[in-house]
């Protein structure tokens, strides 16, 4: 762990304010001349740090103890984001409301759209129809590089107040460079809200920490920023394409690609944040490794696609997220060595790829369905590329058959109409609930 970052968290209101000097515009300080405060500020909501903030979302902030109109005022409030575990129930009342939503569906029946976090329509409504059609939950993509818009989880980075940036113009490349030591509000305050209205419907929310598909294009792979912040970068590859060339003094060589070992403790700090928020969102919740993880061209006999899996593994485990939790897609050799769900992809429609796992921690996914064998051919389900989703016919099929072979994890539903008008962003307004009704009822026979 990089000794700067760990910051000691002051409890609940007893925050010391300390006047000082600031030493150094460089390390983003005031300059010297004017009283200052320092603070310990949660980067996620913006407020005073609390007991319950994790360290890693806290860091000190200096501001002027008398600030001039435009300069940054000094927060009050303690965090609203982070709070107390909640207490144990009160007993219920005699007469308690009835459940407004019906049981879940038989098998775990769950909805896929990668990029909830910036779709269009209303996801208040979506989730009440989801739910009402007895779904489970939604998985999604806290990290990913193709979505429009972008809404990362950190800041793009500042040299002198000047803004890095990659910058490849034979590629097309023109990039922020970010910052991982600075947290960006607007994704976690986003990230917050998402939590909450699944929440507020009874569905679970199953969330990606990284995707593979992110590195589809060289665009979309310098866009990733386990590749492309200050200490993520490979200093040969990238450094002699930053923009302002000086901007290399705050930068840190990174070898070893995605999956490098320098890089591991960012790796861990992510997955640190992102369950912390989901603990305490209160809501139940998976995380996924990597979405359809793969060994990137290193040979079988490379150990360092597993090392990584292997540390991303544990570090969930370290935050207390259970084995039966954890769900697995993409190399299956690697993938299946460890507890959890197995997700098996591109399935919409009767039939499987070969798995000699147990089929008691499968799940099968339609995710990548529009190819291969059991692609799907539904005449209504169609995206903007015409690429065709599971059709109610076959829905029907694909239920039967889970049920029949016992696949315990069930089926997550990719809607390919969400996409009817672009091809990275969803609208969750056009994703109708025939294909969940369909399954479920097969499944009550």
């Amino acid at each position: 762990m990089n000794p700067r970052r760990i910051v000691r968290v002051i409890p609940d209101i007893l925050i010391a304010l300390v006047l000082l000097i600031a030493l150094a515009a460089a390390i983003g300080c005031p300059p010297p001349g004017r009283p200052t405060v320092t603070l310990n500020v949660c980067l996620v909501s913006g407020e005073l740090a609390g007991a319950y903030c994790p360290a890693s979302a806290v860091a000190r902030r200096t501001y002027y103890a008398d600030p001039q109109p435009g300069e940054p005022i000094a927060p009050t409030t303690a965090c609203s984001v982070h709070a107390a575990p909640d207490h144990d129930p009160d007993p219920p009342d005699p007469d308690p409301d009835p459940d407004p939503y019906p049981p879940k569906a038989k098998y775990p029946l769950y909805v896929f759209i990668p990029e909830l976090l910036v779709a269009d329509g209303n996801l208040d409504a979506f989730a009440e129809s989801a739910r009402q059609a007895r779904v489970w939950g939604i998985r999604f993509f806290a990290l990913q590089s193709w979505s429009d818009p972008l809404l990362m989880p950190w800041e793009p980075a500042l040299y002198n107040g000047q803004p890095v940036r990659l910058v490849i113009p034979d590629d097309g490349i023109n990039v922020p460079v970010y910052d991982m030591d600075r947290l960006n509000a607007q994704y976690w305050g986003r990230l917050t809200v998402v939590l909450s209205i699944l929440k507020a419907h009874d569905l679970e929310a199953v969330v990606s920490l990284g995707d593979n598909c992110s590195l589809n294009t060289r665009q979309m792979k310098l866009s990733y920023p386990f590749l492309v912040a200050l200490d993520t970068m490979s200093a040969e590859e990238l450094w002699p394409y930053l923009q302002p060339a000086e901007a290399t003094a705050i930068c840190t060589a990174s070898p070893g690609g995605l999956y490098g070992a320098s890089k591991f403790d960012r790796y861990r700090d992510w997955v640190g944040l992102v369950v912390g928020i989901l603990k305490t969102s209160g809501i139940k919740f998976s995380i996924e490794i990597q979405n359809e993880f793969s060994r990137l061209g290193w040979e079988q006999s490379s150990t360092i696609p597993y090392k990584w899996y292997e540390m991303m593994v544990l570090s969930g485990k370290a935050h207390g997220v259970p084995d039966d939790r954890i769900l697995h897609s993409g190399d299956i050799p690697i993938t299946t060595q460890f507890p959890g769900v197995y997700s098996m992809h591109g399935i919409e429609r009767a039939g499987m790829y070969a798995f000699t796992g147990d089929y008691s921690r499968l799940m099968l996914s339609g995710d990548g369905g529009y190819a291969g064998p059991f692609a799907g051919r539904s005449e209504t389900d169609i995206d903007c590329c015409g690429r065709h989703g599971l059709s109610v016919a076959d829905a029907v099929d694909l239920a039967r058959m889970i049920a029949d072979l016992g696949i315990k994890g069930g089926y997550e539903w990719m809607c390919k109409k969400m996409w009817r008008y672009s091809d990275y962003r969803a609208n969750v307004d056009n994703i109708p609930m025939d294909v969940p009704r369909a399954m479920t009822a097969e499944w009550d026979k």
